[in-house]
This record gives structure tokens, C-alpha cells and sequence, in this order.
């Protein structure tokens, strides 16, 4: 059984139990000072005002005047997330995820926390004893360090993660805590929306809905060979939530530091190294856009991969300026590959942008670079016709 325990607004709710007069208030977090910086957090309550991450601080006070702008404390989320991991820690030491969002396996832990159940708990349902550990995470994480959680629990990854986001619903406001069983998986499941999958691309979501399906159920009835030949690799998060892929596995902890991130899988044989430097581009490209969307620029990349024998990579590039457009950033994923290669094919990708800023436009010479003007009318028509329309033409040479 595993469980997945997310705190909304992970760094605003961070600040708040750091600080007990912000408990109750709308607060956000900030990349920058300023009323031109873009917020990264929210809290639930800024959310209930139409506040939400990515409006700038400005705008975001006037909507809701008595709106807390703070600026980023990476220190403070460190001690929030070890206190929380430690927490979870003494159920499982399989414990996993970033910012506020973890996972727990609990196979083969029960001795770490059977004696705790409560007396008359089935020793044989793993489901009733996954929400007692939930609940139980809930209600301390809410009496000892002031957070905000919600819970799920399933036999798969996918599924708890799931869990967790419909426990944020009004019908599960008063547990917070959902847990899905096998069986259960197509009722709960299906009517929910695309884009509450972990890990879905929005290019995907877009892509299906210009079909018409909207949700998980539809998806389901799709198919798992028609998805592939509609998404390619974006069809991976929806294959493992249809349980047609091998399940994700519990990741690393990784720093709470506020960070944007986009991934690929590449497909059931995985990439070799021509497709590798097509994923790596198109990685690239995303993690642009979605920087500038936010008018966001970075300092420091990050790029995790995994190779189909089960092997990984983590490698990191710091730069000494800012890192915004799509062929600097699809660059640096291609040099922090190639440290490393194999001959083997790759599964997975993930690329990370931390040391977030407010995106300082440079003032070029003379006139805009030829890439950096295709790059403003290629974000105009993403923004206007969606993203999945719109893809460079590799030129001839």
C-alpha cells in the first residue's frame, strides 16, 4: 500500500506555521521584490480569494487586498521538509518527492507501525490500515508543525496521488483523507479531469480535449494503442494511470527549493541517442516556454534521467546569467546528457529549473536575435492555438 501526502502551497503554508499571525490569511511567496515579480505559492486561502501562482504581486494585492506577498526562504522549507519526511519516516523508510508533495511505501513495513494501529483494525486490509496511517499524518502534521494536508491512499503510485487531490474536494473537506482499492479505481477514477494526472502534459490535455476527452474515463475507453499514436511519449502518465505501464517507483527526496520542472518518457522501447537529442530539445522548448509564461528566468539546471536497466543520472549545470530561452536551455540539457552516455537506451526524462527570478529582459544590439524573434511568435501562437500545434521545423541542411 502506498500514500501520497501533499501540502497545498507548500512554501506559503510553510511561512505561515513559521509565523502564527499569517495563519487563517491569504499569503503568497514571491520570486522577487516588487510589483512586477511573479508569485510561485499560494496559500489555500489566496486561492479562495482568485489568487493563484504565476500573476504577478501587484495585481495579485489589488485583487485581494489583505494578500501577504513574502519572498522565498529556501532555508525554512529545507527544516519544514525534513521535519515532515522525519515524520513519515517512522511508519516507512521508503519515503520520496519534493516541496510538499510524498510519497510513502509501506510494503514489508509493518513493523514499524502495526503496534500502533488501533485496537480491531483488520490485520489483512492494507486499505484500512493505509488511512489509519494517513489520518494519523494528518492530524499531527495539523497539531505539531500547522500544515495543511491531504492524503491518499492506493495500491498504486498513481492511484494515491490521485487520492490525494480528490481528498481536496468539499465532499472530503472534513478527513482529508481518500483511499481508493482496487476495485474502487474505475468508479473514483475515470470522471476525473486529465490534468489532475502526476506528471500529464499540458500538450496532452490539450491534444485530447481538441477530441473531445476530457476525462481519465474517456481516455480508459480510448485505448492504450490509440493514445500512443495520438500523444507518442506524452502518453505516458495516462498509460500508468490505466495501469498499461510499469508503475512509477517512490523518488528520491529532492530539495524543497522552488523550482519549475517538465518531463518525458520515451516510450516503451526508450530513446536512443538521435531520439534522446530530439526529447532533450523539446524538453528544452517546454521549460522555455513555460519560464517565460510565468516571466520567470533561472539560474540553474538540472537534468534527471533514467536508462531502461533501471539506472539513473542527476546532473546539474549553474550559470553565470540568467537562462530563459529555449535554445540555451535545450543546449544545456544536451551537454549534461552527454557526461554521461551509455549503450543503453533512456526511459525517462526530467528537467529542473531552480534559483528562480524575475525575467530581466536584456536589451540586444541593434535588434533581436533571428531565434529569439521565432521564439516570441512561436509563444504567441502556443498561447493562442495551444502548445501541441506548435513545434519548430528541423531545417534541411
Amino acid at each position: 500500500m502506498l500514500i501520497h501526502y501533499a501540502i497545498p502551497g507548500f512554501h506559503a503554508a510553510v511561512h505561515q506555521a513559521q509565523t502564527p499571525a499569517l495563519r487563517g490569511r491569504p499569503v503568497a511567496v514571491a520570486i522577487a521584490a516588487g510589483e512586477q515579480a511573479p508569485l510561485f505559492a499560494v496559500s489555500l486561502e489566496g486561492r479562495a480569494a482568485g489568487v493563484w501562482p504565476g500573476m504577478r504581486a501587484g495585481a495579485a494585492q489589488r485583487r485581494c487586498r489583505n494578500l501577504t506577498v513574502l519572498l522565498p526562504e529556501p532555508e525554512l522549507y529545507r527544516r519544514a521538509q525534513q521535519a515532515v519526511a522525519g515524520l513519515c519516516a517512522t511508519y516507512t523508510p521508503c519515503v520520496g518527492g519534493r516541496a510538499g508533495r510524498l510519497d510513502l511505501d509501506l510494503h514489508g513495513t509493518e513493523t514499524l507501525w502495526r503496534q500502533r494501529l488501533r485496537p480491531g483494525t483488520p490485520v489483512d486490509d492494507p486499505l484500512a490500515q493505509g488511512l489509519l496511517i494517513a489520518r494519523a499524518l494528518c492530524t499531527t502534521s495539523a497539531h505539531q508543525f500547522h500544515l495543511p494536508v491531504f492524503a491518499g491512499v492506493g495500491t498504486r503510485l498513481t492511484t494515491a496521488r490521485l487520492a490525494a487531490r480528490l481528498a481536496r474536494e468539499p465532499a472530503y473537506a472534513r478527513s482529508r483523507v481518500v483511499g481508493i482499492a482496487p476495485e474502487q479505481e474505475d468508479i473514483l477514477l475515470d470522471p476525473l479531469p486529465l490534468g489532475w494526472l502526476p506528471d500529464c502534459q499540458a500538450t496532452a490535455t490539450e491534444a485530447l480535449a481538441g477530441c473531445g476527452i476530457t476525462t481519465i474515463g474517456e481516455a480508459r475507453a480510448l485505448g492504450a494503442t490509440e493514445l500512443v499514436r495520438l500523444l507518442g511519449d506524452d502518453a505516458g502518465p495516462l498509460l500508468a494511470a490505466l495501469g498499461t505501464e510499469e508503475e512509477p517507483v517512490v523518488p528520491e527526496l529532492a530539495d524543497p527549493e522552488p523550482a519549475v520542472s517538465v518531463s518525458r518518457h520515451c516510450g516503451p522501447g526508450g530513446a536512443g541517442p538521435e531520439r534522446a537529442e530530439t526529447l532533450l530539445a523539446t524538453l528544452g522548448r517546454e521549460l522555455g516556454f513555460a519560464l517565460r509564461n510565468r516571466s520567470m528566468a533561472c539560474a540553474t539546471i538540472a537534468l534527471e534521467g533514467r536508462w531502461l536497466d533501471g539506472r539513473g543520472l542527476i546532473s546539474t549545470h549553474h550559470a553565470r546569467r540568467q537562462l530563459r530561452h529555449d535554445d540555451e536551455l535545450a543546449s544545456v540539457a544536451q551537454e549534461l546528457a552527454e557526461r554521461r552516455s551509455r549503450r543503453v537506451n533512456w526511459e525517462r526524462f526530467s528537467l529542473t529549473a531552480t534559483g528562480l527570478c524575475a525575467a530581466e529582459e536584456q536589451l540586444e544590439l541593434f535588434a533581436p536575435s533571428r531565434t529569439h524573434r521565432l521564439e516570441d511568435a512561436r509563444d504567441a501562437l502556443r498561447r493562442r492555438f495551444g502548445a501541441e500545434v506548435v513545434a519548430p521545423v528541423r531545417q534541411a541542411v
